[in-house]
């Protein structure tokens, strides 16, 4: 292998026509100069000044492999990490920059300075507005029976169902507005969130609203990423009905390959003021696999559930398995976001004395949505979806469907 050459004297204040001129020239000697970290570091630092920051990373990297006190190599490492959107790795070389014993006295307030105004950038405030319009076929998510058999003294008594409590088609609108905060440590993320939401239709018995307050971390571990959070909503359904509800999560997946299986842990609580006999405790146990491959991202996954009831909830513990689907995948310049799940549930005990004599509930969900996301300009995006919903049960009251399609559009900030 040839030597390298003498490498040129670069002075400080060079245009973009000198960095491009000097990359050129560097460019053509690259196999000559494969051991000399010099030349990686002078090489970076065109690669750098010419825009070509990801390609300067990975010389810049190579000069310090060579030569780790190599400081002008550091100091561009630094910043190219910084361009690349590479943050904690920045601030951890230009922190190390801080600490040397020769670093030019001249440099130290300029490094301190961006030193700070890194650290600044670790906490972020994001947020996001949506607003959809839509059409259901059930907005009051209403067993579609017209007559009820009703067990009194023995005997089966058929009595019919009053059009206000049957499937109300309509209209609807239903807006949303999320405001997150983001600190970024090293290999940790702390999340604090809040989301205001509701639907709104002719049927106000049937609007909803819903206030939820959450908090939660991530940890990036050698071989696993381990995540918990805690949250609590209020949510109010029509006029009256409303309740509470506290959960925490604890979630670990393994792997840094394209599939990385998942465990998950949850205890969740409702609380019905005015309701107490419906207040309950559940604890939910979820397992799986998320792959990604190329545009596709998939999550199969499986849960179990028991709710146990606090006060007289009519038939007591349910017990809950489910499966749960997942798909996304990138279309055009677009987004394909696909969940289907599966559950079947049942009571421990009769739900009541007046339906099939008592009979034990059983009930089997099956819901579909899909949603289209398109990126219209900067953070504005067109929202397009379909969920439909099918409860059957040997209830009769309480097998239901619904079908729904909307659209509209959000705004990121």
């Amino acid at each position: 292998m040839a030597e390298c050459k003498n490498l040129p004297q670069i002075g400080a204040g060079l245009d973009h026509d000198e960095w491009e001129s000097l990359h050129v020239r560097l460019n053509s000697q690259v196999t000559q100069c494969l051991q000399d970290p010099q030349f990686f570091s002078l090489y970076g630092a065109a690669l750098l000044n010419t825009g070509r920051v990801q390609q300067a990373v990975d010389a810049l990297e190579r000069a310090l492999l060579l030569a780790p006190e190599n400081g002008g190599a550091m100091l561009d490492y630094a910043t190219a990490l910084y361009r690349s959107g590479e943050l904690l790795t920045a601030l951890r070389v230009n922190r190390q920059l801080l600490s040397r014993q020769d670093l030019p006295e001249h440099l130290r307030p300029l490094l301190e300075k961006r030193q700070t105004y890194w650290d600044g950038l670790q906490t972020r405030w994001s947020g996001r507005v949506t607003f959809l319009g839509g059409h259901s076929d059930n907005l009051n998510t209403s067993s579609d029976i017209k007559d009820l058999i009703l067990t009194i003294d023995g005997q089966d008594v058929l009595v019919g169902i009053d059009d206000r409590y049957r499937p109300v088609s309509g209209m609807y609108s239903y807006g949303r507005v999320l405001v997150k905060r983001t600190t970024k440590l090293e290999d940790q993320k702390n999340t604090l969130s809040v989301a205001v939401q509701g639907r709104f239709s002719e049927l106000s018995e049937a609007d909803t609203d819903e206030i939820r307050l959450e908090y939660s971390e991530e940890y990036d571990r050698k071989n696993r990423e381990d995540s918990w959070s805690v949250s609590t909503s209020y949510y109010r359904y029509g006029d009256s009905e409303e309740y509470y509800n506290a959960q925490g999560v604890l979630t670990t997946s393994w792997g840094r390959g394209s599939c990385s299986p998942y465990a998950e842990g949850e205890l969740k609580s409702l609380y019905f003021p005015e309701l107490e006999q419906l207040n309950d405790v559940s604890l939910i146990g979820r397992g799986g696999i998320r792959c990604g491959f190329g545009r596709h991202k998939y999550d199969i996954g499986m849960a179990y559930t028991t709710s146990k009831e606090l006060g007289t909830r009519p038939g007591g513990r349910r017990d809950t398995v489910a499966l749960d689907l997942r798909w996304q995948a990138l279309l055009g310049s677009g987004l394909v976001l696909s969940n289907f799940s599966y559950s079947d549930s049942s009571d421990q005990r009769g739900y009541s004395p007046l339906l099939e004599s008592g009979a034990v509930r059983e009930l089997k969900n099956t819901n579909l949505s899909i949603q289209y996301i398109y990126p219209i300009m900067n953070q504005l995006s067109f929202h397009a979806g379909y969920r439909l919903q099918i409860q059957k049960s040997n209830l009769a009251l309480f097998s239901t469907s619904s079908k729904s399609v909307d659209i509209g559009i959000s705004y990121g900030f």
